[in-house]
């Protein structure tokens, strides 16, 4: 895994960061204070994870004045995501059976469809 998608994958693991990255995609740009308004958490907490976000490069900061405004850099969501699709490789596997269930019989493994059995 690149070190990039890792400190993606960092930042996304905290569900305040998940809710000011989702509060700032649907807004555009906001302020510090503004965010500080939709979460449920101080100045000082949100600070940190506008921070931690930045480190990230999940977010962009731009001066407007005395403000900092804080945006979604997409380009860091698009290369995070062609990253895990590249883990996850071709959707060869299939994880339902002819049924719909997710699982096989046997034990509750994934059904791989048909194949040669040892």
């Amino acid at each position: 895994m690149s070190q990039a998608l890792a400190n993606v994958a960092k930042a996304l693991s905290d569900d305040t960061r998940m809710h000011i990255l989702a509060t700032l995609a649907s807004s555009g740009e906001l302020s510090c204070g503004e965010l500080v308004e939709v979460c449920a958490v101080g100045q000082s907490t949100v600070s940190h994870h506008l921070k931690a976000l930045a480190d990230s490069g999940l977010i962009e900061v731009r001066q407007a004045g005395q403000r900092s405004l804080h945006r979604v850099n997409s380009e860091t969501l698009r290369l995070a995501a062609t990253d895990l699709l590249r883990i996850a490789g071709p959707p060869s596997l299939s994880w339902s059976n002819h049924n719909g269930s997710r699982f096989g019989p046997a034990h509750g493994l994934p059904d791989l469809g048909a194949g040669v059995v040892d």
